[in-house]
């Protein structure tokens, strides 16, 4: 089993409509991950996830079930892909029902665990 670079964060942030309107655009990519925040201000990590088309409307999408986010952005799909399974097979996180799902056209191996 292979390991894959953790992608720099920024963040936390409290996952508010303001605060991913201050931190994203609209239309940017990437990854991030989302949790409870604990008493020292990290992040505790319970779902990774990615975006290939607009990380602010994803994220808003989780609002209310989460009280943080962290992120970091990608140039393309298959870049945000790359970054979102680092984050998933170092975290481990609870609340993602599996590996992350490769989107539509990428015939790509996970370089940990060959998914």
């Amino acid at each position: 089993m292979t390991t894959l670079d953790i992608p720099e964060l920024s963040g936390p942030f409290r996952l508010t409509n303001s605060n991913i309107a201050i931190h994203i655009r609209k239309g940017t990519l990437g990854a991030f991950v989302l949790g409870p925040l604990r008493h020292d201000g990290h992040l505790t990590v319970r779902l990774t996830g990615r975006s290939e088309a607009d990380m602010a409307g994803d994220l808003r999408r989780h609002i209310g079930a989460y009280d943080a986010f962290g992120f970091t952005r990608a140039a393309d799909a298959m870049e945000a892909l790359i970054m979102e399974c680092g984050l998933y097979h170092n975290f481990e996180p609870a609340d993602n029902a599996a590996h992350p799902d490769k989107p539509p056209g990428i015939d790509w191996p996970c370089p940990v665990c060959g998914a």
